[in-house]
């Protein structure tokens, strides 16, 4: 229906989900590798790309308002609308939603692999190969999927020793967060739900590279390996190195934890401030339409104009299979040389 959601993963399996889920900061990006070097969170392919995160959150917050004003004395539908429009706000607050590739390191270990692969493949000539993109694409994978994982087994448990939700509630807030919800008008209005989520995608960013780089130097040399992938419900304790140092880490994911926490306050002020009557229904209503027929015509026009790429054709690199030659014959040269030697 829109080729944008394409820009964060592929038509099926778990990065079909990124563009709902993820929510990049408004800011110009650019896909030179320099600009992950140095400005990780504004490098971006495509640079024009697009999330849905900010959208979803909007979107529910209008339909949960609406069935709230509708639905006096029964609040079971809108509470449903407004779980999932925390469900998209909190995907923001951890922080690696709001960055697409992360660090450097994983460009590198992506180019190092492709390289390898086309040589042990001896360009194409003996096997298939990976090449330079779905194994980059792997490779953010691998250590994504470790994040959610250790976070999950090590700060969500009941009874876990490492980290309590007391350490998140006793946390003091975070000021550069709070000053940007404060500036916002606590009243209810429309726009609210995609003013948190943006407010909370543009601090979180600047931790995304963070973490990732956290959790590749606390995981196994593996998930940075071409062929080697990482899936959804593996136990995470064995893709950790040995003696892995995880204070960092869960320090970056209890800051998430608390924003989290700050963003739904408020959201659920903000909420609680829309009263049940027609007007509000309306008012929500309206934007809510208008919001999606704009989406749906912005879709409508990139899917006209989308080109698809024409299917992925693996060929032999003849330049791999000439360096190869290059090596052998001179070897094959000094072997003859020996053994005439020998002879005589």
């Amino acid at each position: 229906e829109d080729p944008a959601t394409l820009e964060m993963g592929s038509l099926t399996g778990l990065s079909s989900q990124a563009h709902a889920h993820y929510g990049l900061p408004a800011i110009q990006f650019s896909d030179e590798p320099d600009v992950l070097k140095k400005e990780p969170r504004r490098f971006a392919i495509p640079p024009t790309v697009h999330t849905f995160g900010k959208n979803f959150a909007e979107t529910y917050t209008d339909l949960a308002v609406v069935s709230r004003a509708l639905n006096q004395g029964d609040d079971a539908m809108s509470l449903l609308f407004a779980g999932a429009a925390a469900h998209h706000i909190e995907d923001v607050a951890n922080q690696i939603h709001t960055v697409q590739v992360g660090i450097y390191d994983f460009f590198v270990d992506a180019k190092l692999q492709s390289i390898k692969e086309n040589l042990l493949s001896v360009g194409g000539l003996v096997r298939s190969r990976k090449s330079f993109v779905p194994i980059g694409i792997d490779i953010i994978s691998n250590h994504h999927l470790l994040a959610e994982s250790l976070f999950a087994d090590q700060l969500l448990l009941f009874g876990d020793q490492l980290l309590h939700s007391d350490d998140v509630t006793a946390a003091p807030p975070d000021l550069e967060f709070s000053s940007p919800l404060e500036a916002q008008n606590s009243g209810c209005t429309p726009g609210f739900g995609a003013a948190i989520a943006k407010s909370l995608i543009e601090r979180s960013s600047f931790e995304g590279p963070l973490v990732y780089q956290e959790i590749r130097r606390a995981a196994l040399a593996k998930l940075s390996q071409a062929n080697f992938v990482v899936h959804e419900g593996d136990p995470p304790q064995s893709f950790l190195r040995q003696h892995a140092k995880l204070d960092e880490f869960f320090r970056l994911q209890t800051l998430g934890i608390g924003r989290a926490k700050q963003a739904l306050d408020a959201w659920w002020t903000h909420y609680l401030n829309c009263r049940s009557d027609g007007a509000i229904a309306s008012q929500f209503a309206e934007h809510l339409i208008s919001a999606r027929l704009a989406e749906l015509q912005t879709a409508e026009a990139r899917a006209s104009a989308y080109q698809p790429k024409p299917p992925e054709k693996e060929s032999v690199d003849y330049w791999v299979l000439a360096l190869y030659l290059g090596l052998l014959i001179p070897i094959i040269a000094i072997i003859y040389r020996r053994r005439q030697r020998h002879r005589l």
